[in-house]
């Protein structure tokens, strides 16, 4: 059974799209009205910095092609500051991104800035004192 779908749509989480559905019935063709809630995604991308890759599609980090294997918490955080790469991300703002207390957002920065330096990467992420951090590439 094919589907035949207008353009309008509604909502918030999808998108409700109408259209008419049609296939044979014991007295011909017949059409009926149905509507379909269609999940709508934006396309995922990839954001690259200073030889660093994210996946959006798979969250994966890539190291000049190769993927980045680093702890969970620290993984989390690096993915945070891909996706604001070039800007100055809040304590605060990342602390509740990444349901981490102050004290341990710290910490997991001191984690990752040494995976990073152990393989040579030059993008570390930098501390903007009482503000924040901002991924930077030496």
């Amino acid at each position: 059974m094919d589907t035949l779908i207008d353009e309008q749509s509604t909502g918030s989480n999808g998108a409700a799209r109408r259209g008419l559905e049609f296939g044979q019935s014991g007295h011909g063709l017949e059409f009926r009205r149905v509507q379909r809630r269609i999940s709508v995604t934006p396309p995922k991308r990839a954001i690259r910095f200073g030889g660093l890759t994210l996946d959006e599609a798979s969250k994966s980090v890539l190291w000049n092609g190769q993927r980045l294997t680093l702890p969970h918490n620290e993984h989390r955080l690096l993915v945070e500051l891909l996706r604001n790469a070039g800007r100055i991300v809040g304590h605060h703002e990342l602390s509740a991104t990444l349901s981490m207390s102050r004290n341990l957002l710290d910490e997991r920065i001191q984690r990752l800035r040494l995976q990073l330096r152990r393989r040579g990467i030059p993008c570390i992420p930098c501390t903007v004192d009482g503000i924040g951090y901002l991924l930077w590439r030496r």
